[in-house]
């Protein structure tokens, strides 16, 4: 749907003047590191914890996208892996300790699917500070 239509959005609200390939590229950067850390976390855990990695990796990957527009002074231009690695986890447990006490008889592949809990867990997670 995204290339559906390249004159409306999402396409032009993706894509527009603001856009930069640098920013694209810092995007790309970030989606590579926390899609690693998230194959690795995915590996060392088991049930629902690994689902929950495993089907909300593009909630986790908003939630990072979200601490590294917040973080004070930062240059804009260097990334570091090691920081955005350590926000994937601190992401991902917060995830998963929300959705195991609010969400414990949700199956996660249908959870992250539905727009309305996910905004609910986002704010959750991003008011406490995680």
């Amino acid at each position: 749907m995204l290339y559906e239509d390249i004159t409306k959005p999402p396409y032009t609200v993706i894509f527009n003047k603001g856009t930069t390939a640098r920013a694209l590229w810092r995007a790309v950067t970030v989606l590579r590191i926390v899609d690693s850390a998230l194959k690795s976390e995915q590996k060392t855990r088991a049930g629902k914890e690994q689902l929950i990695a495993i089907h909300g990796n593009r909630f986790v990957l908003h939630l990072v996208f979200q601490k590294l527009a917040l973080e004070p002074g930062e240059d804009g231009d260097a990334l570091d892996a090691v920081v955005i690695a350590s926000q994937t986890f601190e992401m991902l447990e917060a995830t998963i300790d929300n959705v195991l006490t609010h969400y414990q008889s949700a199956y996660p592949a249908n959870l992250f699917k539905n727009a309305s809990r996910c905004r609910d867990l986002s704010n959750r997670i991003l008011a406490a500070g995680a």
